[in-house]
């Protein structure tokens, strides 16, 4: 009897929160079910529900998701020329 292939649970969790976060990109909230997720990440229904145990559960890691790459993203102003980035330019210097 063959056994089923391993699945990597990391990757399926990182998978549902991605498919979930690009059918909300584009198709909207309402359109997030964890029947289309599960579709989308190629991934069996029950799985939407092994990770989150709700809808809302989903949605929190997609934003979560997103403030982590937002923290990548930022970094701390730099002083340019002895001025704090909003004084970078200036006309007249009086």
């Amino acid at each position: 009897m063959a056994s089923a292939p391993k699945v990597d649970l990391e990757d399926s969790k990182t998978r549902l929160i991605e498919a979930a976060e690009r059918l909300m990109r584009e198709e909207g909230y309402a359109a997030v079910t964890s029947r289309r997720v599960a579709s989308k990440a190629g991934l069996k229904p029950q799985l939407v529900h092994y990770y989150f145990r709700t809808m809302d559960d989903l949605f929190l890691a997609i934003l979560e998701q997103g403030a982590g790459q937002d923290r990548v993203r930022l970094s701390p102003p730099t002083i340019v020329d002895g001025r704090p980035p909003g004084q970078r330019y200036v006309l007249f210097d009086l």
